[in-house]
């Protein structure tokens, strides 16, 4: 497609152009013709009025009613007004005046409003009043972070490229499709989350058809529009300006995500209230840099990673590339080890001497947003230190290989994998075949993108082939990172087969039948606890058996079936919705690492529950006491 695109540029916008039209087109005949049918069906009934006429109105309008209310549902895009701080011309006018002179340099239409976040980034938002038939509303939103890390040309720069998204000078057409595309994406997503049913095959079977087609030539048009998006910055600032925006980005960002932030996250391990100065915070970090280490590698790795095939921006070396900038950046034929500090002030200075004031605004906006998660998050540090201080090592007990790995997981959800790294080691000399252990090891070796990960991660893999999604992961990103384009082919290989048996596992595992074998259960006597706990706390429950379903794909990963027989009150309506609840209430009490398939005994399964109940050392529960009134 992305040949196609070059060789007749201007007939594939006018394809993709028509695939919209007809995706707009036919989602309004159909939303039309069902609304229609639903207004006949309530005419017919009030025009001839019988008992056919009745019946047959009120099948046929509420079966278009509701396929008409299904469509509706899912093309109300819902994007709300962005949340964060506005600013007027009065209280930014340095700042708006950067935008107005970007805005006539790039031809762009001017914006309803703009917005303060606290995002490492500078976005166009378009809100669409009609969801998926549009009638825009435009907000230009700029992070407080970014204009901190760049200089007022840098800022510049990226404004431009913003802008030129929506340039006029580009046609009419590739901004109306660069809009329509990011629309679709919602719509799409509101299916995903609330599908139409079988009341609206006419609409999901076109979905299917047109989505994969229209998205497929979109995305090839959204990759076009960043490199034209670039040379409209380039002219309206300057190739240089832009190439600096860009290297400083793919430093800036990590410095931000992996280590200011985290940074402030930990905070919540000792205060139940969120810092009220979070963003004074980050902008000092960017002001202080990263330290040459990490510097180096977020930049090297900046310059090694290519464009993929699900990549809508294009990478930074061909960016450059595009813009003549890549002998200037990479002066002898490698990526370079240290970033130069920003050229001129710092974008910051554009809000002038109200700066703290809008900062401070943001700092109250995020401490408000976050206050009841991070108290939430308070809470389980204070849980998770208490159980840290529970499984304390002594001369005369060392800890089991269980206990440390216990002890490895509090370190983990309470600092880092930096913090875990002695107790990994001390589980790795017991056992250097723990998987989980092994994974971590491995994933903090990566980090700093050093080698010796790799072999962590592989050996995981091969103790527990159930890791092997997110050690691939891991694998691909370090690839990536250090420019190994064929290590990440390999990588892609592994992970598409790695899906297919993940799939025929789950689907192995979810069909129990009475012609399984089982085997005798293989839980822990902590895990067995918890599961009788959640069991008896459900009255109508007499007892509960549990055995081990015989699997052939992922054996090392158990698949445990407990079959809940109950006995309800005589008086009592039971329904299968009634059953279901029950299930999911014993679901919702444990927490549960494996595959664990929880049913009651009864009707279609009860041969199931008594097959299990024949399997010896099976019952793990029964109730002592009277049955339920």
């Amino acid at each position: 497609m992305d040949e196609r695109s070059r060789r007749d540029p201007a007939g594939f916008v006018r394809r993709v152009a028509a695939l919209a039209v007809l995706g707009y087109a036919y989602m309004l005949g159909v939303l039309l013709m069902t609304l229609g049918v639903a207004a006949g069906c309530l005419w017919l009934i009030f025009r001839f009025p019988n008992g056919a006429t009745i019946k047959l109105g009120l099948v046929a309008g509420l079966t278009c009613a509701g396929m008409a209310w299904s469509i509706l549902r899912a093309l109300w895009v819902r994007t709300g007004k962005p949340e964060a701080v506005p600013l007027t011309t009065a209280e930014a006018p340095e700042l708006f005046a950067l935008i107005a002179d970007m805005g006539r340099r790039t031809d762009s239409p001017p914006f309803d409003e703009v917005q303060l976040t606290g995002d490492y980034n500078a976005a166009v938002v378009q809100v669409p009043r009609l969801g998926v038939f549009g009638w825009y509303r435009s907000y230009l939103l700029i992070g407080v972070p970014l204009m901190v890390s760049l200089s007022r040309e840098e800022l510049a720069a990226v404004l431009a490229h913003e802008f030129g998204h929506l340039s006029r000078s580009h046609g009419r057409s590739g901004t109306w499709l660069y809009r329509v595309r990011r629309t679709w994406e919602s719509t799409m997503d509101n299916f995903a989350r609330n599908p139409p049913g079988k009341l609206a095959l006419l609409l999901t079977g076109f979905l299917g058809w047109f989505w994969p087609r229209f998205n497929a030539g979109a995305f090839v048009l959204s990759r076009a529009q960043e490199y034209e998006a670039d040379a409209t910055a380039a002219r309206a600032t300057s190739p240089a300006a832009l190439a600096g925006a860009l290297q400083r980005l793919v430093v800036d960002g990590p410095l931000l995500d992996e280590r200011l932030w985290a940074r402030v996250l930990l905070l919540a391990n000792d205060s139940a209230e969120p810092p009220g100065d979070v963003y004074h915070r980050l902008s000092e970090g960017l002001r202080a840099g990263p330290d040459s280490e990490d510097s180096a590698r977020w930049l090297r790795a900046g310059f090694l990673i290519a464009t993929g095939n699900s990549d809508t921006h294009p990478s930074l070396t061909d960016r450059l590339r595009a813009l003549g900038q890549l002998e200037t950046a990479l002066p002898d034929g490698q990526p370079p080890v240290s970033l130069a500090p920003p050229f001129g002030s710092r974008a910051i200075t554009l809000l002038g001497d109200r700066q703290d004031e809008f900062i401070g605004r943001l700092n109250r906006q995020w401490a408000e947003h976050v206050r009841e998660a991070w108290r939430a998050r308070h809470t389980e540090a204070q849980e998770l230190k208490s159980r840290l201080g529970g499984l304390a090592e002594t001369p005369d007990r060392p800890l089991s290989v269980d206990e440390l790995w216990q002890r490895a997981e509090v370190k983990l959800k309470l600092e880092n994998d930096a913090a875990a790294v002695p107790l990994l080691e001390q589980i790795l000399a017991l056992r250097p075949d723990h998987a989980l252990a092994n994974l971590v090891r491995g994933r903090h070796w990566l980090e700093s993108d050093d080698a010796r990960g790799v072999e962590f991660l592989e050996r995981a893999m091969r103790s527990d082939p159930t890791v092997t999604g997110p050690a691939c992961q891991l694998l691909f990103g370090h690839y990536a990172r250090t420019g190994q384009r064929e290590r990440q082919r390999e990588i892609e290989d592994r992970l598409e087969k790695f899906g297919e048996l993940q799939a025929a596992a789950q689907r192995e595992r979810d069909n129990v039948t009475t012609v399984d074998t089982f085997l005798p259960a293989t839980l822990s006597e902590e895990q067995l606890q918890t599961l009788r706990d959640a069991v008896a706390a459900e009255t109508a429950v007499v007892r509960a058996h549990l055995a081990r379903k015989e699997v052939q794909i992922f054996p090392e990963n158990p698949c445990h079936v407990l079959a809940v027989f109950v006995k309800w009150p005589l008086l009592k309506s039971v329904t299968q919705t009634t059953n279901q609840e029950l299930v999911d209430r014993i679901l919702g009490r444990l927490q549960f690492s494996g595959y664990l398939m929880v049913f009651i005994a009864a009707d279609n399964l009860k041969a199931l529950g008594q097959k299990l109940a024949e399997q010896p050392d099976s019952l793990v529960y029964e109730r002592t006491g009277p049955p339920p009134a």
